[in-house]
């Protein structure tokens, strides 16, 4: 078996903010019509990554929509609730990788810029692909955090909606594409 890429498959505001201060993300709803691959991106997906902070915020909007798709949240706190069937935690990223590594597929890191930041200082993310919002927050919760693991990266693709959005693909771990 392949060893997995792990990506990161995220909005952000022009203004490079992933949510308001408050934790939202209603900003994005303006978008929700719009395809953007989303479903061939997760067709490609064995695994998801996410932090405490997206599991709280995921489970706040209703039914759980990852049921076909094992997720593992990043935390060392336990669940308050019990977990929907598949989700399990960790606050282990070498172990969170090998046991993501068995599922096959693509892994998503689904997440703020602490659980980014944790990946980027393990040199464990090999994709990002940005969706550029046409839309300014002015303030926010920005998409990394200061304390990244500073690195080059290649442009692997750009892609324009007609509504304004961009995806860019960046490579961070070249040769693993």
């Amino acid at each position: 078996m392949s060893k997995p890429r792990l990506v990161a498959y995220i909005a952000a505001s022009l203004d490079g903010y992933i949510a308001t201060v408050d934790g939202g993300v209603e900003w994005l709803e303006a978008f929700e019509g719009g395809d953007y691959g989303y479903a061939q991106f997760m067709a490609g997906v064995g695994s998801i990554v996410m932090g405490r902070a997206t599991f709280d915020q995921v489970m706040e909007m209703g039914e759980w929509p990852y049921t076909d798709t094992p997720t593992t949240v990043l935390t060392h706190r336990p669940l308050t609730d019990d977990p929907p069937p598949g989700v399990s935690i960790s606050d282990d990223i070498n172990r969170i990788m090998e046991d993501a590594a068995q599922t096959g597929g693509d892994v998503w890191i689904l997440g703020g810029p602490e659980v980014l930041g944790q990946f980027l200082k393990a040199d464990a993310i090999d994709r990002i692909d940005l969706f550029v919002m046409p839309v300014l927050l002015g303030e926010g919760i920005p998409l990394f955090g200061p304390d990244g693991n500073v690195q080059g990266v290649t442009l692997d693709a750009c892609l324009p909606y007609p509504d304004g959005v961009v995806k860019l693909s960046y490579l961070l771990r070249a040769g693993r594409e």
